[in-house]
This record gives C-alpha cells, sequence and structure tokens, in this order.
C-alpha cells in the first residue's frame, strides 16, 4: 500500500471544528445538568420560558422542565460521539466520516430551525460535512485505506491494434543501438506527479472562507435590520417587551440605565450590525471573484470579530472560532496562491 499524503488541512480544520464544538457542548451540558437542582437555574430557566411567550396552556412549566432534562440527557451521547468520531476521521477512519457527516446534518437542521440565530452555526456545519467529502478529501481517505483512486497517475494502456515487432518485416525494422552500460547517477528521476490542488482552479478553502463570510454577515445584517425596525417602527412594542422582561428590568436598575437610553444604545448597535453585515457579504462574494482587495478586507474583518468575540465572552466563542477559521483559511499559502495568480503580478516593495 502506498504511503498516505499528508492530510488536507481543510480536513483536519473541519474533525477540529466539529471536535471542539462537541465539547463544548457536553460541557455546557454537564454544567446545567449539575446545577439543575439549584434555586438560581430553576428560577431562570422558568424566567426564560415565560419571557419567551411559550403556550403553556396544555403543558405546565414542570413538565416543560422536566422534558428539557430528558433532552440534555439525550445530548450526552450525541456530543460525546462527535468528539470520538472527530479522532478517528483525523486519522482516517471511512465509517467515522460518514457517521460524522450525519451529525453535522443533524445540526445542521438544529441550528437552522433557529432562524437567523443560527445561521452561522448552521453554515459552519454545512462547510465542514463539505470537506469532508472534497476532492483532496476523498484521494486522502483512499491513500490512506489503499484503495483505487482516478486522481492517481496509471500507466497507460496498450493498444491492441498497434503493429507488434514480430509482424513487421526484418528490412523495415530500424537497427537496434548498441548497448551501452548506464550509471545510477545518469538515471534521471522520475517525474513527479502534479497534485490537482495545484491546478488554476479555486481551492476549496477560499470556497469556505467566502461561504462563512458571507452566510455569516447575512445573518448580522438580518439580525441587524430586524433589531433596527424593532427600535424605530416597533419602539412601543419594544419598550413594552424591556419593561415586562423580569431580566431585563433587574438589569437595567443594576447598570442604572433608562429604557430610554437602552433603545438608543439598540439604535446605534443595529446601525452598526447592519453595516457591517453588507459590508461582510459583498467581500464573501467578492472572495469568488478573486479579488486581492476582497483577500485584504475578508483577513481585517475576521481579526476584528476575534477581537470582539474575545470581549464578548463565553457568547462570543463560537463565533471567534468561525472567525479564525476563515482566518486561517486565507492565510494558507495554497489560497494565497490563488489570488495572486489572478492575472497582475503583486505588488513589489521598493
Amino acid at each position: 500500500m502506498p504511503d498516505a499524503p499528508p492530510r488536507p488541512p481543510t480536513l483536519t480544520m473541519a474533525c477540529l471544528f466539529v471536535g471542539m464544538v462537541s465539547l463544548f457542548a457536553l460541557l455546557s451540558v454537564i454544567d446545567t445538568l449539575s446545577t439543575w437542582t439549584s434555586l438560581d437555574t430553576q428560577q431562570g430557566l422558568r424566567t426564560m420560558i415565560e419571557d419567551s411567550g411559550a403556550s403553556l396552556s396544555s403543558v405546565s412549566i414542570d413538565d416543560l422542565l422536566a422534558g428539557l432534562r430528558v433532552a440534555l440527557f439525550a445530548l450526552v451521547p450525541i456530543t460525546v460521539s462527535g468528539v470520538v468520531l472527530a479522532i478517528f476521521a483525523m486519522r482516517g477512519d471511512r465509517p467515522a466520516r460518514v457517521l460524522l457527516t450525519a451529525l453535522c446534518a443533524f445540526g445542521f437542521l438544529f441550528y437552522a430551525a433557529l432562524g437567523i440565530a443560527g445561521v452561522l452555526s448552521s453554515a459552519l456545519l454545512l462547510a465542514s460535512a463539505f470537506m469532508l467529502w472534497s476532492r483532496d478529501a476523498r484521494r486522502w481517505y483512499a491513500l490512506k485505506n489503499g484503495l483505487p483512486t482516478p486522481s492517481l497517475p496509471t500507466a497507460p494502456r496498450p493498444d491492441p491494434f498497434a503493429p507488434r515487432s514480430s509482424d513487421v518485416p526484418p528490412a523495415q525494422q530500424s537497427p537496434r543501438a548498441p548497448f551501452a552500460p548506464v550509471h545510477p547517477a545518469a538515471v534521471a528521476p522520475a517525474a513527479t506527479p502534479i497534485d490537482p490542488i495545484t491546478a488554476d482552479r479555486r481551492p476549496a478553502g477560499v470556497l469556505v472562507a467566502a461561504l462563512v463570510t458571507g452566510l455569516g454577515s447575512l445573518a448580522a445584517l438580518g439580525g441587524g435590520l430586524a433589531l433596527l425596525a424593532m427600535s424605530t417602527i416597533g419602539e412601543s412594542v419594544f419598550r413594552e417587551g424591556i419593561q415586562d422582561s423580569r431580566f431585563l428590568d433587574e438589569y437595567l436598575k443594576s447598570v442604572d440605565i433608562s429604557v430610554d437610553t437602552m433603545l438608543r444604545i439598540y439604535l446605534v448597535t443595529a446601525i452598526v450590525i447592519a453595516a457591517l453585515g453588507l459590508l461582510g457579504a459583498v467581500v464573501g462574494g467578492l472572495l469568488l471573484t478573486r479579488t486581492r482587495f476582497a483577500l485584504v478586507a475578508a483577513r481585517t474583518m475576521s481579526i476584528v470579530a476575534i477581537a470582539v468575540s474575545i470581549l464578548t465572552l463565553p457568547l462570543g466563542l463560537f463565533h471567534g472560532f468561525a472567525a479564525g477559521y476563515v482566518l486561517w483559511l486565507l492565510f494558507q499559502p495554497v489560497n494565497v496562491a490563488w489570488f495572486t495568480r489572478s492575472g497582475s503580478p503583486p505588488p513589489t516593495r521598493g
């Protein structure tokens, strides 16, 4: 069996992403279950259910909490399997790759059901599933498991209709050159086959970076426009919602901020988020057109997103990892080389 080439970097990042998300979800579930009987957890869950406006005409809060606890227990084996499958998929196990893809599909449907809040998460899981079955990943898994792959160079088949040397009359045969010894140093080394990733096509890493940047920015744009509409057109309803929420009411009193000030903060925040979301969506689209400006802009926006996620920990952990993933992809030599081959040479110094 030939030695398998190095694991594709995008495949490594996909497995690491799914594994880290599963580990983070597992730790969150364990922490919630360990403090389930505490008064603060019960009161917080009850307040969240009441503020969500869910219809409790046929189901009591106690029954809903009991069902939520069962769902959390069911998530424990799912998250554990995500960590284990990610490890085995990185080692080249093909059944683990199939099961990990199914787990990504489950996560994609789960986050997609959350609406705008889950767009970025579902996009990242979809991108991870795509990277598990990319051309480079399929070739690596085939070589790792000793299976034939069409991307490997194969010897040309002999032409069955070509004339054989025995069929040619001796008079028409060319004289053979005398035998000359060939030294090992004079033998030319075999030509190294060109890896398909070096071809002049869009690398998969660029496509993933564009999808994550574009879909994440569209989610931010939608959230910013929704917040802008609530703080302007639906100001009265938004004001009543803030006043009726016991959590927000207690929070505003603790930080000594009035409702009017909170509305102004929401308005400014909505404008900034919508503007950055629109810019990010444009940059994500320009990444697919091989624009050098988009490469620099996407790197800059990823660095800013990482800084914001650090300031908003632990809520910004997931978005920070997504921005770090995009930043890592956009600094890969294969992806950078694709932008430098756009027809115009890179700028020279001095």
